[in-house]
């Protein structure tokens, strides 16, 4: 645990921060996330900055499930950045507590540099928060298109997204061959 309450970003508390996660390894023990959630949930912050969560774990958990509903119930309290330290991280658990609360998910094996990924999700932790993400489809008439993918509850700088959509029906041109989809 870095700190067992909220800390003020400053250039210190970075630095503190990144000399601590240079020296993790990926032999914790076991994993327990969703008590120590609960605590952070129920812990006040600071009304003038909004929480932001970074979890840092090496293994798997028995309640993945609750743990990323944990998250959910509380995403309009926090942004949840998440890492996965080595090969055992479970890839749900990382990726679902990142989409759940809106933050971005990053995997650190082998030879990875992770003060880097660290620092990548510092700068978006300290972006504002882009909300009601919406997406508009310009078709032709008669097509119409049905989204494959999620749309993405959080958008950082820098950062691209893509969204697969199926485009169906029939499109006719006058004097043309009709192009069916």
């Amino acid at each position: 645990m870095f700190s067992r309450e909220s800390v003020e970003y400053t250039q210190k508390s970075m630095e503190e921060a990144v000399k601590k996660v240079n020296e993790m390894d990926a032999s914790f023990g076991g994993t327990e996330i969703l008590q120590p959630l609960k605590k952070i949930y129920q812990t006040a912050g600071r009304a003038e900055h909004p929480r932001q969560l970074f979890v840092f774990t090496d293994g798997e958990v028995g309640n993945t499930k609750q743990v990323i509903d944990e998250v959910q119930k509380n995403a309009q309290k926090h942004r949840c950045f998440t890492f996965g330290i080595g090969e055992g991280a479970s890839t749900s658990l990382i990726k679902g507590m990142a989409r759940a609360g809106s933050g971005v998910f990053e995997f650190i094996t082998g030879k990875d540099r992770m003060q880097t990924k660290v620092l990548w999700a510092l700068k978006c932790s300290l972006q504002p928060t882009v909300k009601d993400v919406s997406l508009t489809w310009t078709l032709p008439s008669g097509v119409e298109a049905t989204v494959l993918s999620k749309v993405p509850t959080a958008i950082f700088q820098g950062q691209r997204s893509i969204i697969y959509a199926q485009l169906k029906g029939k499109v006719c041109e006058p004097g043309e061959d009709c192009v069916l989809c």
